[in-house]
């Protein structure tokens, strides 16, 4: 491994995680926007976000893929190290190594509060299809658990007129 230059691949890997950081940051604070957007049932403003959001993930994902392409790269030099010791060869401070952890401790957070954010567009998709279909007086036959825990068909639904 002498032939390679630590310091060479801290700046590199330093550049990308921090890269990385920032654009996570960017794309938790769209995250929450985006919850206040499905709070308030602002649907123009959830389109807008949902570009923008995109625009974030492609970044992050070109940064990703540049920074496995480092790792890979120093992970053929040194087969037997693990990504903590690839990261402490770089930079035996530890401060690169606790910037990864920082990264996949934001890109977690960010995966949950998005998942989170489907769930709630799902559920709203689900009220507004119901709407709609007691509006056109289609069926709509809800399944449910029953007292003993058997299957147990709901009410059917009427449609508005005869209501």
């Amino acid at each position: 491994m002498s032939q390679f230059e630590p310091s060479q691949f801290r700046s590199a890997l330093t550049n990308l995680l921090s890269s990385q950081q920032n654009l996570l940051g960017e794309l938790e604070a769209q995250i929450a926007l985006e919850r206040d957007a499905l709070n308030q049932k602002q649907s123009e403003v959830l389109f807008k976000l949902a570009t923008e959001k995109e625009d974030l993930m492609a970044n992050l994902e070109q940064y990703l893929t540049q920074s496995k392409t480092v790792v890979n790269h120093l992970r053929e030099q040194m087969p037997e190290a693990s990504t903590r010791e690839i990261f402490n060869w770089c930079d035996p401070s530890g401060a690169l190594d606790q910037l990864r952890l920082e990264v996949m401790t934001l890109t977690d957070r960010c995966l949950a509060d998005n998942q989170h954010n489907g769930i709630q567009v799902r559920r709203q998709a689900q009220q507004v299809h119901r709407a709609l279909s007691t509006l056109r007086g289609e069926e709509l036959q809800g399944f449910s658990y029953g007292a003993k825990g058997e299957n147990f068909q709901g009410h059917d639904s009427r449609s508005l007129g005869k209501a």
